[in-house]
């Protein structure tokens, strides 16, 4: 190899290393657009085509339909009416994903599908363990668990479950909302109340009557106090933790 070649060679692949480019010292002009890399294999130069930009495609998920209900639309849509005309269909715009070019006919008293808004599943969520409710923020307060408590709970975006350590904390509480447990049922027996839950009967009165029960109590989450409706029902239990025993 003459000494020009050499020199040529050493060049071409100082500047493949450093700038990834054409080979011009040695007169390989790659043909390809774009960048592309200067490859050497066994005393051989060659050009290598770069890869291809994928660019994104703003417009897959694009969807216009006219409805009336929303069962006409597709799964997590919904049909919302509209004012005014409608069209009865739109093309998407690449640069924006949006609604394009539309026909120019006119459809009143309909409705367009609409995608459902995205639920939030871990707006509201709050997990902190506690020694008193001091340690909890404003309307939680701390409650007593019997067991293993975790340290830590994140919450699954897409359940909105908690996702919990697997330590061991004992004789600790959880800051918790105290309407978030309320349960309130009338019964007669314990088969009336969910699991956990015990019918409880207040003492009768000399004439064999109990105290009224409410029929409907909700949880007041200003004060956490329960609202019940003010009418009379006797001789009814009412659905309460049951107790365990040791």
């Amino acid at each position: 190899m003459s000494a020009r070649a050499v020199v040529c060679v050493v060049v071409c692949l100082l500047i493949a290393v450093a700038e990834s480019k054409s080979c011009g010292p040695c007169n390989i002009r790659c043909a390809y657009p774009g960048v592309p890399t200067c490859n050497h294999t066994m005393g051989h130069w060659y050009c290598k085509q770069p890869a291809e930009e994928v660019s994104e495609d703003k417009c897959n998920d694009f969807y216009y339909k006219m409805c009336q209900t929303t069962s006409d639309c597709k799964v997590n849509h919904h049909c919302e009416m509209q004012e005014g005309c409608v069209s009865s269909a739109c093309g998407c715009e690449p640069s924006t994903g949006e609604k394009g070019i539309c026909t120019a006919d006119c459809n009143t008293d309909v409705g367009l599908c609409v995608a459902d808004a995205v639920k939030d599943h871990c707006s509201d969520f709050y997990y902190k363990t506690c020694a008193s409710s001091a340690d909890c923020k404003a309307g939680f307060e701390c409650t007593p668990q019997s067991g293993c408590v975790s340290s830590s709970c994140m919450c699954d975006p897409a359940t909105g479950n908690k996702i919990c350590t697997k330590d061991c904390r004992r004789d600790i509480g959880v800051c918790k909302d105290p309407c978030e447990d309320f349960y309130y049922k009338v019964c007669q027996s314990n088969e009336d109340c969910k699991a956990g839950y015990e019918c409880v009967r207040a003492a009768a009165d000399k004439d064999g009557n109990t105290p009224c029960v409410s029929s409907i109590c909700t949880c007041d989450e200003g004060d956490n106090m329960p609202i019940c409706t003010e009418d009379c029902r006797q001789n009814v239990g009412k659905c309460q933790k049951t107790v365990e025993s040791f």
